[in-house]
């Protein structure tokens, strides 16, 4: 059961499956547009910028990273590392945790928190 107003549509590209150290793929974020095949476009979804706080065990304390929050239809699958263009803005994130949700009634909604690549 879908419970969130869509605010933007966006458009799902997945890594074509490009071997490491082959020149073309780059290890992280920022992979060339080239290596990403298109798997959903035009799918409704709420982004919203957020704070996520982590331990940091180099530092021996707490640091804020700014992250932001997807919400799409039960349908959308995404897998780690998808790329994620919002298509009112332009601009595009990577996938960095998807979350289980658990829903009483129904299908639940694909949740994400999504790190910005560009834009």
């Amino acid at each position: 059961m879908t419970v969130f107003v869509p605010t933007t549509t966006v458009t799902v590209e997945r890594d074509n499956g490009t071997p490491p150290a082959t020149g073309t793929h780059v290890p992280g974020y920022g992979d060339s547009p080239e290596n990403w095949t298109p798997v959903a476009t035009g799918a409704p979804a709420y982004l919203y910028e957020d704070e996520q706080r982590t331990w940091d065990p180099s530092a021996g304390r707490m640091t804020v990273r700014e992250v932001f929050r997807f919400r799409g239809r039960p349908d959308l699958v995404l897998q780690d590392r998808d790329r994620i263009t919002d298509e009112v803005t332009g601009s595009v994130f990577q996938v960095d945790t998807i979350s289980p949700s658990p829903s009483v009634i129904g299908v639940a909604d694909t949740k994400a928190i999504l790190v910005r690549v560009t834009g």
